[in-house]
């Protein structure tokens, strides 16, 4: 193999390897942040999806860059019952300090608690 082809395969490695990095990071501190939002409501977190398309959810075509929307469900063991619906994450300064969390149940309107 040519020391040329060596230095782009390397490159490519890297390249791929960093941005491998970066999407696993982002979903485990998403995760994070759900899982802490539910147990701190006293919620188990079920099943969430992490992408959600620009026309999809409460708040579709109006979202911004600090703004992300996730479809979660969670268990409720008070109550004994399994809810779904959306998490409104709102960072006022993204990436820097925490969000706002308001989530949105099928069927009702948003429950707003600040953070």
């Amino acid at each position: 193999m040519d020391p040329k082809d060596v230095k782009v395969l390397v490159h490519v490695l890297v390249y791929v390897s960093v941005i491998s990095g970066a999407l696993w990071w982002g979903h485990w501190y998403t995760e994070r942040l759900l899982r802490r939002w539910a147990e701190g409501r006293g919620y188990y977190l079920a099943a969430w999806r992490g992408f959600t398309l620009p026309w999809e959810g409460p708040r579709a075509g109006r979202r911004w860059r600090g703004q992300a929307d996730y479809r979660v469900a969670v268990y409720d063991p008070q109550h004994d019952r399994a809810r779904e619906g959306w998490v409104m994450v709102d960072w006022k300064f993204f990436p820097i300090g925490e969000p706002t969390v308001v989530a949105q149940w099928d069927g009702c309107m948003p429950e707003f608690h600040e953070d």
